[in-house]
């Protein structure tokens, strides 16, 4: 089994447990319900914790305290779409067990497996299949992402559709549940694309 595959397997368990059903879905909401902790920069008052931990994070960190997962995120960036970019990419070091094997991979594997993950988490290429989305503008428009990850997700679905790419089982079935849970979804007043 490929990495990529690997990935894919814990989404689906993810968008089945939180009943994610629509693109662009509010990552508090989601957080929330998966038991994550979410903490802005501006709210921590421990100065020796910003100090020694946070400010050498740009954007964000996370960590597991008490078998509670933690996100930090800096809320002096304005821009959403960077903070959705962060909190996906933290929760990739959370659902990928990093905390759990500190020894056995480099920190670089791990930066590089969680940014693949925030990738496919946030904007599975199954739902820009389903949705037929190619363009930049649309998935941007779609995930409410940044202009930049939308160009790169637009590039590597035309990059697979003119390999003659299809989607596989795994996409398949992240796909289903996806429907499954808009299924449960319909005619229901749930807010932020997560079933409450």
């Amino acid at each position: 089994m490929v990495f990529r595959d690997y990935i894919l397997l814990i989404l689906c368990d993810i968008y089945e447990q939180s009943g994610i059903f629509e693109p662009g879905f509010d990552l508090f909401k989601f957080l929330k319900k998966m038991g994550v902790v979410v903490v802005p920069y501006s709210s921590i008052l421990d100065t020796n914790l910003y100090k020694n931990i946070l400010k050498k994070r740009k954007d964000g960190a996370s960590t597991i305290f008490n078998n509670t997962p933690i996100i930090f995120y800096n809320d002096a960036i304005k821009s959403e779409a960077r903070i959705k970019t962060t909190l996906c990419h933290e929760y990739g070091h959370i659902a990928l067990g990093h905390y759990q094997m500190k020894n056995y991979l480099s920190q670089y594997t791990k930066e590089k497996q969680a940014r693949l993950f925030a990738i496919m988490f946030y904007t599975p290429f199954a739902l820009l299949w389903h949705y037929s989305l190619y363009s930049t503008e649309q998935i941007e428009a779609a995930f409410k992402i940044s202009t930049e990850s939308a160009y790169q997700q637009s590039e590597r679905m035309i990059e697979c559709l003119n390999s003659g790419y299809r989607l596989d089982k795994y996409d398949e079935r992240l796909l289903e549940i996806f429907l499954n849970n808009q299924k449960i979804a319909k005619g229901k007043n749930y807010k932020g694309g997560v079933i409450d």
